[in-house]
């Protein structure tokens, strides 16, 4: 990951101009159980109860609309529990069943499309923490790079597929199990020439291409002093650094520059610069480029406009980014 990641995005506030100045919208959140000894032994044994074998029979549980809470469910508590014994293997054999529906001659319906997008965010997860003893999923996750499917899919579709494709051939790549990823990424590009062209799998490309030598980055103290010229310089727009460390268990931080180049201010301290803390590691071991993947660090340019009696900013402001 590159801390030059310059993307221009939009960004929706929530803001209502009203009386003297500009009042911020918060919606109030539900109330949430105390996080006690008591309360995480039941939600443990709850999501264990999810991962029961019987959950991941096929027969009685289709990959159907009618039962995708269920395989939602079940799925998400895979990734949280990381079953072991034969419950890893009831849940591995689900995954590739759903893995094998993205290649089959006819395509998987919308209800498919987002159980299959799910099993490989879990299977990433699975598979790159421990490929040996899920090496049950690199069969799936090979034909989804080797490419099983001639039919002519639209636009829309390649788009779907080219994140699938992502996501496994990002799986294989962190699995360490494919010898030079070079291979596989020249096999994923000859294979899928439509698809390398869509955003979620050229960025991948791009990125496991790096491997090991990523370019170096530039000073932190020379963007956090200065200012953007040229191109990047845009009138009447703010900046959004999100700063993160290689451990994404650190919280990452974020920082905005005003149209002028100035930090806005905490509005309980004027005299410091604001700052607010974001969740940077994803519960799959996601990178940046895929969905819910590791908070993406860089430079953001806002282009929703800034009134320049604003000086000071808080935290909801940023977090609907």
């Amino acid at each position: 990951m590159t801390l030059y990641l310059y993307a221009q995005v939009g960004l929706i506030l929530g803001i209502f101009l009203g009386g003297m100045g500009w009042a911020v919208a918060e919606a109030v959140p539900p109330l949430m159980p105390e996080a006690t000894a008591a309360a995480r032994s039941r939600q443990a044994q709850q999501q264990d109860d999810l991962t029961a074998i019987d959950r991941y029979d096929r027969q009685q549980h289709p990959f159907t609309a009618a039962q995708e809470t269920h395989w939602r469910q079940t799925l998400w508590a895979t990734a949280v529990r990381e079953p072991q014994g034969e419950r890893a293997r009831a849940a591995e054999g689900a995954i590739v069943d759903l893995l094998t529906l993205a290649t089959a001659p006819t395509a998987p319906t919308p209800t498919q499309e987002r159980l299959i997008t799910q099993a490989l965010q879990v299977a990433h997860q699975l598979y790159t923490a421990q490929p040996q003893e899920f090496a049950g999923l690199e069969g799936a996750l090979g034909a989804l790079v080797r490419g099983g499917d001639d039919r002519q899919i639209p636009q829309g579709e390649a788009l779907v597929r080219a994140s699938w494709v992502a996501a496994a051939l990002t799986a294989l790549v962190e699995g360490g199990q494919q010898g030079d990823p070079r291979t596989l990424l020249a096999q994923v590009q000859e294979n899928f020439p439509q698809e390398a062209q869509l955003l979620p799998l050229s960025l991948a490309l791009r990125d496991l291409a790096r491997g090991e030598n990523p370019p170096p980055l530039p000073p932190l103290g020379d963007l956090l002093q200065g200012w953007l010229q040229g191109e990047l310089a845009q009138p009447g727009q703010a900046w959004v650094y999100v700063l993160c460390r290689p451990d994404r268990g650190v919280l990452c931080r974020v920082l905005v520059k005003d149209d002028r180049g100035q930090f806005y201010l905490d509005p309980q301290a004027e005299d410091r610069v604001w700052s607010v803390l974001l969740s940077g590691r994803s519960l799959h071991g996601l990178p940046w480029y895929l969905s819910r993947g590791e908070t993406p660090q860089g430079l953001y340019r806002m282009e929703a406009p800034f009134p320049s009696r604003i000086r000071t900013i808080s935290a909801p402001m940023v977090t609907s980014l």
